[in-house]
């Protein structure tokens, strides 16, 4: 399978789209693109993300997903700052329909890594 117009591989089989993303929770603030994420099989992904400004620390940040049916939710447990704080990674343990970096105070977030 050939990465679809506009996405890039993001590992083997598993493609990234650029996307808009839903209307973000409350409180909530975007900390990188939103990608719908297409996959030829079901596996466990390591995903790291560009984050629009380098950030010092994890707290309140998280990966998440949105359904349409259950809303947004937090996606990975341990998570870590990479190349100086510009990128967020991450373990998936299957691909998710979609991913995004949250800034979420307050919310039920993924254990962080500080």
């Amino acid at each position: 399978m050939t990465a679809p117009p506009g996405c890039a591989e993001l590992a083997t089989g598993v493609f990234g789209c650029k996307a808009t993303p839903p209307l973000l929770p409350p409180g909530a603030t975007a900390l990188s693109e939103y990608y719908e994420l297409q996959s030829t099989e079901d596996t466990g992904l390591s995903v790291t993300l560009a984050l629009f400004q380098a950030q010092t620390s994890t707290v309140d940040i998280g990966y998440y997903t949105y359904s349409s049916d259950g809303g947004w939710a937090g996606t990975v447990g341990a998570i870590a700052l990479v190349a100086d704080g510009a990128m967020l990674q991450g373990f998936f343990p299957s691909v998710p329909a979609n991913v995004i970096v949250l800034r979420w105070p307050g919310a039920a977030s993924p254990a962080a890594t500080p």
